[in-house]
């Protein structure tokens, strides 16, 4: 049973570490953070994005281990299947928002994009470890 429960810390960790490394080369000019940035209608100058910067970072990563450990209970409890229940709620719930707050499809896109990348390397995690 401790082996079980350090393992799946152990995954939780990693998988948080090479999410949140992963999301940080997703949002980056060299892949979409361009892209993303252009999409913002309500940032027009580039030191509106260091506002709130430090925080964001600090909720993303809160977020990314929350969304680990939500991961881990859904595969121990109900199995993988689960997971792409998860990965359905997360892909319908950002397109709802993402409709009332009259983003575009670019925008929704990239989001959702990671989100489901950030699964997928949650999920590898948890299987190696």
């Amino acid at each position: 049973m401790v082996s079980i429960i350090l393992s799946e810390l152990l995954a939780i960790i990693i998988g948080t570490l090479v999410s949140f490394g992963a999301g940080w080369l997703w949002y980056s000019p060299a892949l979409f953070g361009t892209k993303w940035m252009a999409q913002q209608p309500h940032r027009k100058q580039p030191d509106d994005y260091q506002k709130g910067m430090v925080l964001g970072m600090i909720v993303s990563l809160i977020d990314t281990i929350l969304m680990a450990i939500l991961i881990v209970l859904l595969i121990t409890s109900f199995g993988p299947m689960a997971v792409l229940w998860l990965a359905a709620a997360i892909l319908t719930g950002t397109l709802a928002a993402n409709i009332f707050r009259g983003s575009t499809w670019a925008h929704w896109c990239i989001d959702a994009g990671f989100m489901m990348i950030q699964v997928i390397i949650l999920m590898v995690a948890l299987s190696i470890f």
